[in-house]
């Protein structure tokens, strides 16, 4: 019997038929809605959803697509990168038009979506009448079992016995449930009729008859049951649970899913529950840990402090969850969590962590509580001082004396008990061997620049809480503020210098932007240059004339540049500020006042109109943003390369209504093929069109171009037909010569020194127009372009240069000291924000083994993550050298400086958990600091051409990557040549008299026996190797083993030798193996011990050109630090040779 039947109350056998058929009808009916109904979800319902919203979507979309697709083909495009060179393409210009397609699309979007309506209407309609239909189906069968009980009789036929099995399901469900009811009514009529009684009276009753007419009446696939009585109901539910022990069929297979479904959903609300209490343990725990925060008075913590925490949690590299949580740090400190906040803020960030990653974000929270306890704590002993430095400035002039600071700090540490002493820092072992010998600087706005003479406020602050340290009580800070308030008293006269000083610098300071603001105002066309001609001929009607004679004076004072081909002299900006300055001075009346009065003049007599106005400022962002570029790359010219030839395709469009190419060559020296030229023009970079024809391609002196004159005559050459030509070399060969039609300008790349290393060019072939000659404001800007690109272009490279010495001066400590753990590399950049602030580049790490990581796309560091090592910033801030502890291990940052004073980065030294180095050590740390801040100041004031390049050795003629190689052990080098300088002769005699035969001395005990033979092998040794460099004929001879002899060698001519040794000098030929097996035998300790400054001087003298010999003899395959790309994360180098 089907489910169905048990819905209605017996029917007489008649109108079963009848109603049979109705039923039949009415299923037939019934079935096909179902059929389609089931179709039209799955096929018309979702289909035409999908299909016909989807086509009208996609319609809609490829429409939107083919519209956007010139947008996001150019911004693809701009950032494009082919190899290691960059090649970019100038942003198109789209106008969007909508046609008559686009209308129809919409028309036949609006039918297609009434369509879908109003199928999807209908069939939920119609699904919706099968849901009804079963649920009045459920509630008519539960109304009937509540009419008759169940007789549980029927649980006989249950028996999960495997043989009978399938024949018992059978017949429960085929035959049972028909004949089981027919057998009853027959036994009814039995009954009835008294046939059991009345045995032996004949009856027309037949059972056999009466049973067959039943079940032909009563057949399931015709007509439909009346009813089901209590065993019916029982027999099916049993023959149900039967079916389902039946292998290999649809109900054993779908009750074993159910099965399963079931054993899931309870084993996930298990894991929920689970979750759930596991959550409530956490939050708990949480709560617990929020008590052990300081919080403010209405009992809430800042935002920004925990989402500090989060973030150092998650950048650990022991726990790998960099790339899981990305946090989106708050910019100040107002956002403030209350306790159910804090609780909810971490717990959305750690709702996936596993119970040992919880425990471990606890003890980081725990630790981080108690650092935030000493950051405030600093905060306070800050904050004291600040108010000290502002008591002790009674003139506000900015700034207090800086050895009148020392001093105090030295009486006030000389008067403090052992045990207070036992926290401070001695003044004397730190503050002043880090800062003398190195040279004073003036003040430089936002990162305060070294000054030798002076603190300014954070300066100050900094360098008493260094004195200070972190583990002395507030009150020693409270006595030392008392103490600088009673002792820091100045003088009259002091304070009028102080005043005097203060008045000169904001006078310096104004009279920059005056004259940045009139040079930006005359040079309208963005060039980078003034003519001087053109400048005299303005200055010189200056009142009326009156004035002349003593301007001309002023050039008496000033060094011009060299004069162009064209007998034209360039100003550049720092250059015309100067000429002007000078002029000033040569002027009668106060210099503010004439300044005011000449910038004035000026300013009025230059005529610009609006659109002048308008091109120049536009220009001027341009040029800007090549510069930022370079200065926020991380070290990488791809976005300078960008930006330029943004800059050159904008104003292109904007100022010319032209589509130009450009392509970027530099000058290489010629190696392959010499005879067609000792240099070459190799194109490293391009606009993106040209990269098949024009990227990496090569031009030699015996080729067509005009790119060597440019190179040769140093001045712009502009072509404006270039089809009239003939010495123009296409670098597309499958361009034809009727489509050779257009203006061509070529500019040479300058350096500092005027020195000519590439040259950029532009071109209008691509340009539709036949005639689009570049005009002369254009042709000036493009000037202004290739200066901008230039300085740029080494800026770049002097960061890479200053790299390049860091990574040397480290791999050299490494090799002398074993307490260091690490040391971190950062440089400064302005904020990506272009606000205020700036940010750190964490450029690359050292580890313990002396392996550098130079990381490609280096890490930006903002200081709003780092509220808990901020000691970073505190460095670069004040460009003071800082102490610091976190998480147990103790730091020394110091500052490397621009030659200005102001920070350009730092290196953080990681000592672990030693409080402070060797003494010995803290010395070759301060020597390696001290060589590589002469080297970076060298490399930039090459950069700003302040300083002329000077090649001492000859391997710096090798190449400039190499150079800056080997420029640290130069730096030392000389160093210890001018040391020697100084020695006297004396110095020398006293090591000659290590010589004396110990068998005449009288004995003595053994360790001081050893002691002195240790010390005569020492100095031989160390001679013997000198001598070597000089005679390395002695290698073969007798004398070298004889101290008589060689004693002869040590006289005044072998130290004006070691002055003027040259270790990479290509004649040069030593037996380097000799000579290091007697210097290398002996221990930097065992030279310390001995104690004498000239043994000392030899033996660092000796290291040092071994390193370089060894470096000469790989140069070409020595360490350079690459450029950062996005292809690679990063890449490790090491210094060649063993004495690096």
């Amino acid at each position: 019997m089907s489910e169905s039947t048990s819905q209605e109350e017996p029917k007489p056998a008649q109108e079963n038929g009848k109603e049979d058929k109705e039923r039949n009808q009415e299923a037939t009916k019934v079935k096909e809605p179902m059929k389609s109904s089931r179709s039209i979800p799955d096929s018309l319902a979702l289909g035409i959803c999908s299909n016909v919203a989807g086509t009208a979507a996609n319609k809609v979309k490829s429409q939107e697509l083919n519209l956007e697709q010139p947008k996001i083909s150019t911004c693809s495009l701009e950032d494009s990168r082919i190899s290691k060179n960059t090649v970019f393409r100038k942003p198109a210009e789209v106008i969007f038009n909508l046609d008559q397609t686009a209308q129809n699309s919409k028309l036949e979007q609006s039918w297609k979506k009434n369509l879908f309506e109003r199928v999807q209407a209908r069939a939920q309609a119609m699904q919706q009448k099968i849901i009804d239909k079963e649920n009045l189906k459920k509630e008519l069968e539960k109304k009937a079992e509540e009419k008759l009980p169940t007789d549980n009789l029927a649980k006989e036929w249950f028996n999960t016995e495997n043989m009978t099995l399938n024949t018992r399901a059978y017949l429960l469900d085929k035959l049972l449930p028909t004949l089981v009811p027919g057998m009853e009514k027959m036994l009814m009529q039995v009954e009835k009729k008294k046939l059991l009684a009345e045995v032996d009276i004949p009856t027309k009753f037949d059972p056999i008859n009466h049973l067959g007419e039943y079940l032909m009446r009563n057949n399931p696939n015709y007509i439909k049951d009346s009813g089901m009585s209590g065993y019916q109901r029982v027999m099916r539910n049993i023959a149900e649970d039967l079916k389902i022990n039946v292998p290999s069929t649809t109900y054993n297979r779908v009750s074993k899913m159910k099965e399963n479904i079931k054993q899931k959903r309870e084993q996930i609300e298990c894991m929920n529950k689970v979750k759930a209490k596991v959550a409530n343990t956490w939050k708990q725990a949480l709560q617990e840990q929020f008590n052990e925060w300081i919080l403010d008075p209405k009992g809430m913590i800042p935002m920004i402090v925990i989402q500090n925490v989060l973030h150092e949690f998650f950048q650990n590299p022991n726990f790998q969850l960099a790339c899981c949580q990305q946090l989106d740090i708050a910019d100040s400190m107002e956002p403030r969590l209350n306790k159910m906040e804090f609780i909810e803020f971490i717990y959305s960030h750690i709702a996936g962590f596993k119970s040992e990653m919880f425990e471990e974000l606890l003890k980081h929270l725990c630790h981080c509580a108690d650092e935030f306890r000493e950051v405030i704590k600093t905060d306070m002993r800050r904050q004291m001082f600040a108010e000290l430095f502002l008591h002790c400035d009674h003139g506000k002039v900015g700034f207090l004396d800086r050895q009148r600071t020392l001093a105090l700090l030295e009486t006030f540490y000389d008067q403090s008990s052992k045990v207070l002493r036992g926290l401070l820092r001695n003044p004397r072992q730190y503050l002043h061997s880090m800062i003398r010998n190195i040279q004073s600087y003036k003040e430089i706005k936002g990162r305060s620049a070294f000054n030798g003479v002076s603190f300014n406020l954070l300066q100050f602050v900094q360098l008493l809480e260094t004195f200070v340290g972190e583990d002395a009580p507030l009150s020693v800070s409270e006595a030392l503020t008392s103490f600088f308030k009673k002792g820091f008293v100045e003088t009259k006269e002091e304070k009028r210098s102080g005043l005097e000083e203060a008045r000169q610098n904001a006078s310096q300071v104004r009279r920059g932007l005056l004259l940045n603001a009139l040079f930006q105002k005359w040079d309208c066309d963005s060039s980078g240059f003034l003519d001087l001609n053109e400048v005299d001929e303005l200055l010189y009607t200056y009142k009326e004339g009156m004035e002349k004679e003593s301007m001309k004076k002023a050039k008496l004072h000033i060094q011009f540049p060299k004069p162009h081909p064209g007998h034209e002299v360039r100003l550049s900006s720092k250059q015309f500020q100067k000429y002007i300055e000078l002029v000033v001075s040569e002027l009668r009346g106060n210099e503010d006042q004439v300044l005011e009065s000449v910038v004035e003049f000026l300013m009025n007599t230059l005529e610009r109109s609006r659109v002048e106005s308008l091109r120049n400022c536009a220009r001027q962002k341009w040029l800007h943003q090549i510069q930022r570029a370079a200065e926020t790359s991380g070290v990488s010219l791809e976005p300078v390369y960008a930006e330029t030839f943004k800059a050159l395709t904008q104003d292109a469009e904007a100022h010319g209504n032209k589509k130009i190419s450009a392509h970027i060559s530099l000058l290489e020296e010629n190696l392959l093929l010499p005879d067609r030229g000792n240099v070459l023009l190799r194109n490293i970079a391009c606009t993106l069109d040209d990269a098949p024809f024009v990227l990496n391609k090569v031009l030699y002196r015996d080729m067509k171009g005009i790119s060597f004159t440019v190179v040769d005559e140093g001045k712009p050459i502009h072509v404006p037909q270039v089809q009239n030509h003939g010495n123009i070399f296409f670098w597309n060969h499958s361009r034809k010569k009727n489509d050779q039609n257009g203006s061509f300008l070529a500019l040479p790349l300058q350096d500092a020194y005027m020195r000519i290393f590439g040259v950029l060019a532009v071109d209008t072939l691509r340009d539709p127009q036949k005639i689009n000659i570049f005009l002369p404001h254009e042709i000036k800007f493009y000037q202004g372009v290739a200066h901008v690109f230039s300085t740029a272009y080494h800026y770049v490279h002097s960061r890479e240069h200053i790299l390049h010495v860091v990574i040397t001066g480290i791999s050299w400590l490494y090799n002398i000291t074993s307490s260091i753990t690490a040391i971190t590399t950062y440089f400064t950049e302005p904020s990506p924000a272009k606000d205020s602030d700036y940010v750190l580049r964490n450029m690359m790490v050292t580890g313990h083994l002396g392996l550098t990581e130079i990381h490609r796309n280096p890490p930006i560091i903002f200081r709003k993550t780092c509220i808990f090592r901020d000691f970073l910033f505190k460095c670069t801030d004040s460009s003071e050298v800082v102490l610091a502890s976190v998480c147990g291990e103790n730091h020394i940052v110091v500052p490397l400086r621009e030659r200005t004073g102001e920070a350009l980065g730092a290196l953080d030294v990681n000592i672990g958990r030693s409080k402070m180095l060797l003494y010995r050590e803290f010395k070759d740390l301060q020597k390696m600091t001290k060589v590589i801040q002469v080297a970076c100041n060298e490399i930039l004031g090459e950069l700003s051409g302040e300083i002329k390049k000077n090649y001492i050795l000859e391997i710096e003629n090798v190449g400039a990557v190499q150079r800056a190689g080997i420029l640290f052990f130069r730096v030392m080098l000389k160093e210890l040549q001018q040391c020697l300088r100084l020695l006297t002769s004396m110095d020398f005699v006293s090591l000659l008299l290590y010589d004396y035969d110990l068998l005449a001395e009288p004995k003595s005990p053994d360790s001081q026996s050893q002691e002195l033979e240790a010390n005569i092998r020492l100095v031989q040794d160390i001679l013997k190797g000198i001598i070597l460099f000089f005679h390395p004929e002695l290698e073969l001879s007798s004398d070298l083993g004889n101290w008589d002899q060689c004693k002869l060698y040590v006289n005044q001519y072998l130290v004006e030798n070691i002055c003027d040794f040259d270790p990479t000098a290509r004649k040069l030929k030593v037996n380097l193996k000799l000579i290091d097996e007697y210097i290398r035998d002996h221990s930097r300790i065992e030279v310390w011990t001995f104690g004498n400054t000239a043994i000392e001087y030899l033996y660092h003298w000796a290291h040092i050109c071994s390193a370089l010999m060894k470096l000469n003899k790989k140069i070409n395959s020595a360490i350079s630090p690459p450029l950062p790309s996005e292809t690679d994360s990063y890449v490790y180098a090491k210094c060649q040779g063993e004495a690096c």
